[in-house]
């Protein structure tokens, strides 16, 4: 190896682990909303058709946690996962730019995307969606330097796509067209062949794995009917196509295309201080290889995201990379555009204001933008120590747990409360409660009884947001009357306060 690749691989690790040790310091230690809440479940119950977790079940990531958790333990298992996969990721954008002649170009782009706070905030905590730029820049960098080796490029793309699909079938089907168009524009001789082997490999691999995953999950008709009742839910609830209203496919595109917006501000930025500095700024994109790729990566998961359904920010992480390469494409032009100075400067400026952003608390960001920051992990984690650190000072046996709201926490943290009996959650007019079992979210049949609350429970516990603030109370029944639900959840503040 040349010196001065040894040097570009000594920067490169060095920054790497420099954001490692960042990122680990920044790791949660619960998880902050339903999705993580379900996961954790899942490092002792694996179970899709309870939430456990949600589908499509994610086999691969969820038994990775647990080896994970034999060296961290359960409430930093998925946290490490990720890490390996954020920086994983960021090798095969490396080695793959490197390998292409473009040293500076991988450097740029895989630290780009390794301090990115789309990334961060999807990785501190307990999810698994960095798995999508994992697969993403994994398929990029294999397919790349075997397009040569027809048995090599379908060996490879079979194995990760089989593992893809252990994790998130859809985007084994989202990310094919990466696949087949790297494997067609980067091949010495171009061949339709190569293409053909790409798509029938990964059909066949993704296949494989969904069959796996429907038998782990306790057959394919309790797998299809979880799925349904999650992905197909969210399908019909949100995309005109699966019958929703017009307004919330709208709200839906609004909600994709704001985020999309977001994260191509500063590569459209950089594109345009580089325009006025050159006005033929144009005329140096040449690869139309290279164009053609981006739209194979970047189109499909917009066009299935816009078309079918979209919930969160992080979905956007599988093509995340595709939106950075060309803010470092610009930034490592050495015509003129930006001098070997100022293109440092401006990207060292850029990985420090994504760092900034998410490390450093700001006054009042948008709920949205909040989220994606550690403050937002930082406050779920004060909201989860304060609950448990409560309720461990509660008696147990004989009181009933009722949940009535919380200002911080999703009703599903009661999932992770240890807690045998049936819990109560409070109905909107505080008239009656519905019970159910935690571990499996299963809702006991209603009756006359929700009004009155049963012998067998000496007291309870209520959990309430008063004025903003989480409170938690223990009531104890030594009046029949405060077994009337009604008069307990409205009376009980003034007889028990704070």
């Amino acid at each position: 190896m040349k010196p001065t690749h040894i040097t570009h691989n000594m920067v490169f690790l060095g920054a790497a682990c420099f954001l490692a040790i960042l990122h680990i310091c920044s790791w949660s230690d619960y998880p902050p909303d339903v999705d993580p809440i379900n996961f954790t479940l899942a490092l002792h119950t694996y179970s899709p058709s309870i939430d456990a977790p949600h589908p499509p079940g994610y086999p691969l990531f969820v038994f990775t946690g647990r080896l994970a958790a034999y060296v961290v333990g359960d409430r930093h298992a998925y946290q490490l996962v990720n890490l390996g996969m954020l920086f994983a990721s960021g090798c095969f954008l490396y080695f793959t730019f490197r390998r292409a002649g473009n040293v500076e170009l991988g450097i740029f782009s895989a630290l780009l995307l390794m301090s990115h706070p789309l990334a961060w905030s999807a990785t501190v905590v307990p999810e698994c969606y960095i798995s999508d730029t994992f697969f993403a820049t994994g398929i990029l960098a294999w397919v790349y330097c075997n397009s040569d080796s027809q048995k090599k490029l379908v060996a490879g793309i079979f194995v990760l796509f089989f593992l893809m699909g252990m994790v998130r079938p859809v985007s084994g089907v989202m990310l094919l067209p990466l696949a087949m168009a790297v494997g067609y524009y980067c091949a010495e001789v171009r061949s339709f062949r190569n293409v053909v082997f790409v798509v029938i490999a990964g059909i066949l691999a993704i296949i494989l794995a969904y069959a796996i995953t429907a038998i782990l999950s306790g057959g394919l008709t309790a797998y299809r009917s979880a799925a349904m009742r999650v992905m197909g839910g969210a399908f019909h609830a949100n995309s005109l196509l699966g019958g929703a209203a017009f307004s919330n496919h709208m709200k839906m595109l609004a909600h994709l295309l704001g985020w999309f917006l977001l994260l191509v501000l500063p590569t459209g930025v950089l594109i345009f201080v580089a325009a006025l500095n050159n006005r033929n700024l144009v005329q140096a994109i040449d690869n139309k290889s290279a164009i053609i790729i981006g739209y194979a990566w970047l189109l499909p998961p917009l066009l299935f995201y816009a078309l079918i359904y979209y919930l969160k920010p992080t979905y956007q992480l599988i093509y995340l990379p595709c939106l950075l390469i060309p803010c470092a494409w610009v930034l490592t032009l050495k015509d003129g555009f930006f001098s070997k100075r100022a293109r440092t400067f401006a990207f060292l400026a850029l990985v420090m204001a994504q760092l900034v952003f998410f490390l450093v608390p700001f006054g009042h960001l948008p709920q949205p933008l909040f989220r994606i920051t550690e403050s937002y992990v930082i406050q779920q984690d004060q909201a989860w120590g304060s609950l448990m650190d409560n309720l461990s000072k509660m008696p147990k046996e004989d009181t009933l747990l009722i949940w009535v709201s919380h200002p911080s926490l999703s009703m599903y943290a009661v999932r992770l409360i240890n807690k045998q009996e049936p819990i109560a959650l409070a109905s909107t007019d505080r008239s009656e409660l519905n019970y159910l079992i935690p571990q499996t979210m299963e809702w006991l049949p209603s009756n006359l009884s929700d009004k009155i609350i049963n012998e067998k429970y000496k007291g309870a516990i209520i959990i309430e947001n008063i004025r903003g603030q989480a409170t938690v109370r223990n009531i104890k029944f030594s009046d029949p009357q405060w077994r009337v639900v009604n008069y307990l959840l409205n009376n009980y503040l003034s007889k028990y306060p704070r």
